[in-house]
């Protein structure tokens, strides 16, 4: 199921590719020789893994647990009858976005798969993250500063980041760019919600898991 804020990052890669990019100075790119583990092969995506840097990688997570961190201040400092489910909820917020980062980063050799995966898990994240208003404290409006961290990440993308475009734009390089792109956003699609369904079975599991004292 492709859910609305999987469309939000594909439109967004995609109208990145008609403007012009803010470039930055430093040439460290993701794409140089890494020591993770070794994930897909992707020959397509060879052109587009150059125009990634790390930068463009760690923006849209450092905005994402900024958000859950800051937004579960209340929760986790303050006296409240739910204290406890509070807390629950936002360990559970933190260990899936602990858990996608690191699906992100390691599932794949390709930096734009990376970058696709990151984009898609972070507004996944930030817009369908668990936040009950009995147990979670600060309001409506105080979480839905959220969704202003999701559209500050999909500015990024359109004015900053690298275009993951699925239609051939004028800058859009030259190669099997798009089949990368079609790649890239299809796993973006589908992962992160794999992941998440294997970390709620995870957490159900250990639920039942009990702790005897000796």
């Amino acid at each position: 199921m492709v859910f609305p804020e999987s469309a939000l990052v594909v439109l967004a890669s995609t109208l990145a590719g008609g403007i012009p990019r803010v470039h930055f100075p430093s040439t460290d790119h993701a794409s140089e020789p890494r020591t993770c583990g070794k994930g897909t092969r992707w020959a397509e995506c060879h052109v587009l893994d150059e125009h990634i840097h790390s930068t463009h990688l760690m923006l849209p997570w450092t905005i994402t647990l900024c958000t859950v961190i800051v937004l579960s201040m209340p929760t986790v400092l303050l006296r409240s009858r739910a204290k406890e489910k509070g807390l629950r909820m936002f360990a559970g917020n933190l260990f899936y976005c602990l858990g996608l980062l690191l699906c992100s980063f390691f599932m794949s050799d390709h930096p734009t798969i990376c970058f696709a995966l990151s984009m898609h898990s972070c507004l996944r994240l930030l817009i369908r993250m668990e936040t009950s208003s009995s147990a979670m404290l600060g309001g409506t409006v105080w979480w839905s500063l959220r969704y202003v961290s999701a559209l500050g990440i999909l500015l990024l993308q359109v004015f900053v980041a690298p275009s993951l475009s699925v239609i051939r734009w004028p800058s859009t390089p030259k190669g099997s760019s798009i089949e990368c792109a079609y790649l890239a956003h299809l796993a973006g699609c589908i992962v992160p919600d794999l992941a998440i369904e294997c970390m709620r079975l995870l957490i159900s599991m250990a639920r039942y898991v009990q702790i005897r004292d000796e």
